[in-house]
């Protein structure tokens, strides 16, 4: 690291007891924002970083940010160290002093502010010593659990064009809960045209294929066209002791591969608030 360095770190931060930077005669640690900008008036040459903690609750994330707008106040390069603002999971509290670091490199250039996001593993004095003497070009760097330094950027997404379904199985059997509501014939008959093997059509109520043709209409007229591959099955859904007996009756040259919960309504209508 060249030169010393004034490290503002929050109570609470894994790295705030001053002890931990004995062994680094280069670096001072202070706890409150008036104490750095003393000695920033005192020692304009050396080097500033902010050590905020992390949280969950609105109240860190209102403390952290209060601290920081306050440094970016004073008017001076300074380096955001934190750790959980960046990846897959990052906290909002940290996070958000991100944006305002590119907020203030834009509105104020001249007053450059770095962010350098550590690994929890690699949270530790001396890997962030390490850091603070980094000489880069970007200002914003990611210390990964492997650590590897890197620069966070966007990248192209790459679209993978959509494939063909894939085809039914001829020789399996497909639910379709709430089979003789609107919804439920809809499925079941993309199912077959599909070339599903068989579909069952479980209902609540007590009836035979052969009633519902009987019953006509155009919603069942179809089904005719696939005698032998559709059956109407009286099971609730909602009953454990319906649903296992079902499962029990599926023959075993037709086995289950697909359940379409189809229960509902089909009926357009406009929205309204």
């Amino acid at each position: 690291m060249d030169g010393d360095w004034l490290v503002l770190v929050d109570e609470g931060h894994p790295l705030c007891s001053a002890n931990l930077w004995a062994s680094h005669t280069c670096v001072r640690v202070l706890h409150t924002v008036d104490d750095l900008r003393a000695s920033v008036a005192d020692e304009a040459s050396v080097g500033v970083a902010y050590l905020p903690c992390g949280g969950v609750d609105p109240a860190s994330a209102q403390v952290a940010t209060d601290r920081m707008l306050s440094i970016v106040q004073l008017e001076i390069p300074f380096t955001v160290v934190t750790s959980g603002a960046q990846g897959m999971c990052p906290m909002p509290a940290l996070n958000s002093l991100w944006g305002l670091a590119r907020v203030a490199n834009t509105e104020r250039p001249e007053c450059t502010v770095r962010c350098i996001d550590v690994a929890e593993n690699c949270l530790m004095p001396e890997r962030v010593v390490t850091l603070l003497g980094q000489h880069t070009e970007s200002r914003e760097l990611v210390l990964g659990h492997d650590g590897e330094l890197t620069v966070p950027r966007l990248s192209a997404a790459t679209v993978q064009t959509a494939s063909e379904p894939e085809c039914m199985d001829n020789n399996a059997t497909y639910w379709v809960t709430g089979g003789l509501g609107s919804l439920g014939l809809l499925t079941a008959r993309w199912l077959l045209g599909q070339r599903g093997g068989h579909v069952s059509l479980l209902t609540r109520r007590d009836v035979s294929i052969d009633e519902v043709l009987c019953s006509g209409g155009q919603d069942v007229a179809w089904m005719a066209e696939y005698a032998g591959r559709i059956t109407v099955v009286q099971c609730d859904v909602s009953s454990l002791e319906d649903v296992t007996r079902c499962v029990r009756a599926v023959p075993t040259s037709a086995p289950l591969r697909g359940v379409v919960h189809a229960a509902g309504v089909l009926q357009a209508c406009e929205l309204t608030c």
